[in-house]
């Protein structure tokens, strides 16, 4: 299951405020386990992996906020993270969800301009690991290879970031919503006894920040999936007893008709 947290944890904690924080020398070899860094040089991920730090915090505090300078490579051990946008109006939007052994932030970790959305925990708890923008400058010098994994990070976020595009594009909220799910199964689902299990847990404020509506509306929807048993939702996440269904409202006939094979 995908856990999740939250808390300015990256931030020093303001008293009273009930953040978690915590922060110690990183052992285990998640660099290693990251696709991305498969053929950078072994000893040169030892070292940025020394140079590490693991944080962790509660649901709906953020890793950075809007306009902070790059931490450096961020790589999530366990949870989800939502990068959030302001629009014009100041509402908040999602405009990207990334979870475990996936990186965030790679863009302004390359180009060292300020973060342009806040990073925030998005289900109960998640930890990430923090490996300093200057190890990794220097990883750079010691293996090119590590450029090239860093491009394909950024080439990565860049397609986690396209979920708010196609949720957008998608049309009504029941297509909206239709789409999220599709994605977030796309990218996380599993197989759960004949359904699609998304370990994914998202508020019913996270539901409508996530699909540009008000929440009540997303969950109006939601009641009338769960009560056609199309969708039902759980501690663990979301459980998708027909995805063909889904497919349909999204227009995507050709999956429908694969999903209900």
């Amino acid at each position: 299951m995908i856990d999740a947290i939250s808390g300015d944890f990256l931030r020093k904690p303001c008293a009273g405020t009930g953040i978690a924080h915590a922060a110690g020398t990183v052992f285990d070899p998640i660099l290693k386990h990251t696709g991305a860094f498969s053929e950078v040089d072994p000893e040169v991920l030892q070292r940025l992996e020394a140079s590490g730090t693991s944080h962790s915090a509660r649901q709906g505090d953020a890793f950075w906020r809007r306009g902070d300078a790059p931490l450096g490579l961020v790589v999530i051990k366990h949870g989800l993270v939502k990068l959030v946008r302001s629009n014009a109006r100041g509402r908040s939007v999602v405009c990207g969800l990334l979870g475990p052994l996936e990186t965030v932030g790679d863009v302004e970790l390359v180009s060292g301009d300020p973060y342009e959305a806040d990073a925030l925990a998005a289900s109960a708890w998640a930890s990430v690991v923090v490996i300093p923008r200057e190890a990794v400058l220097e990883g750079i010098k010691r293996d090119p290879k590590l450029a090239a994994a860093l491009a394909g990070c950024v080439e990565s976020e860049l397609g986690a970031l396209e979920l708010a595009v196609d949720v957008l594009s998608a049309g009504s909220v029941t297509k909206r919503l239709a789409t999220l799910l599709l994605k977030l199964d796309e990218r996380f689902g599993e197989e759960d006894d004949g359904c699609r299990r998304i370990p994914v847990r998202l508020s019913r404020r996270d539901l409508g920040e996530c699909v540009f509506t008000h929440f009540e509306t997303a969950i109006r929807v939601m009641v009338k999936w769960e009560r056609d048993h199309v969708v039902t939702r759980d501690a663990a996440g979301f459980l998708l007893h027909d995805p063909a269904a889904l497919h349909k409202i999204t227009g995507d006939l050709e999956q429908a008709s694969t999903a209900a094979a």
